[in-house]
């Protein structure tokens, strides 16, 4: 019968104070946030431009938008234009009849197999852009301007007890 692993003590552990490896993170590519809305591809639609320009003030707000990113923005711009203008085509008709030789047939509505469709590429896009709640709590957002406005008050509570120092921005 085989035996399990020998259990190592807590001398044998690494000690907690070892430092980590410090070109671990040396090759992280670091990303340049716009600070103003990019303007929208000239080919988008007055629909998709106004997408364009919700979706990319926000980014741009959060400071999560770079230019790495407009590609995706411009996908999910024409995902969402498609799915409101397949909703307005549909109307709740998600079921056809149609008259054939042997009498009426009911059958779904193809533009709901394409509003699905539609609907599933428009989720992927919105969780590589953070625009979901569970995704949108998740994504570390740029630097903040230390204008002084955007100072976290748990922050502030603590550099105001006793000798506890500024902490730096």
């Amino acid at each position: 019968m085989a035996k399990g692993r020998k259990p190592k003590g807590l001398n044998d552990l690494a000690p907690l104070t070892k430092k980590r490896n410090p070109g671990r993170y040396a090759e992280r590519v670091q990303v340049d946030y716009l600070a103003e809305i990019p303007p929208h591809p000239e080919f988008l639609s007055d629909a998709e431009q106004q997408i364009w320009y919700d979706v990319c003030a926000e980014m741009v707000a959060d400071r999560t938008l770079a230019q790495k990113h407009l590609n995706v923005v411009e996908a999910y711009c024409r995902s969402l234009a498609m799915l409101r203008e397949l909703h307005t085509q549909i109307g709740g008709d998600f079921v056809i009849t149609e008259e054939t030789k042997y009498g009426l047939v009911t059958k779904p509505n193809p533009l709901f197999a394409l509003y699905q469709k539609t609907q599933a590429e428009f989720r992927l896009l919105a969780v590589e852009l953070g625009r979901t709640p569970r995704t949108g709590a998740g994504i570390k957002s740029g630097e903040k301007p230390k204008d002084g406005k955007n100072v976290d008050p748990f922050e502030q509570m603590l550099n105001s007890l006793p000798g506890r120092g500024k902490t730096i921005n």
